[in-house]
């Protein structure tokens, strides 16, 4: 299973503390639409009929395919990153729960829960950039 998650302007208090005109302090909690897809990429076994003249068989085979599963939901993020002049540096934790993932057509896929998945959006990271 593949997972693609993103979101769009994400809104929120930012906290500023100005040490000198150059050198800040921020810290922030935002809020962002998400959307997270699954992609499920495997096989499956398949039961086909075969026909050689007048006799008919089955066999299993196994067919590649593809599904996604794709849901919204509300993602926090809570951080804090140091300013000189232009060059910035921080770190975030972006955490929060995407629900309702229901495609119930798709229950059969092996090995996956995918009916009612709640998918956890946590993930930690630092960050180094330019502030213009």
């Amino acid at each position: 299973i593949y997972i693609l998650q993103g979101s769009v302007l994400k809104v929120g208090p930012n906290f500023t503390y100005a040490i000198t005109d150059d050198l800040g302090i921020d810290a922030y909690y935002q809020l962002a639409p998400t959307v997270a897809s699954l992609i499920y990429d495997g096989t499956r076994e398949e039961t086909q009929i075969v026909t050689d003249g007048s006799i008919f068989t089955t066999e299993v085979v196994q067919k590649d395919y593809i599904e996604d599963f794709t849901s919204l939901g509300v993602t926090h993020s809570l951080g804090f990153n140091a300013r000189y002049k232009v060059f910035i540096l921080g770190c975030n934790f972006n955490f929060g729960n995407i629900k309702d993932i229901d495609r119930g057509e798709f229950e059969d896929l092996p090995g996956y829960d995918v009916k009612n998945y709640t998918y956890r959006t946590g993930n930690f990271r630092f960050y180094i950039g330019f502030k213009f």
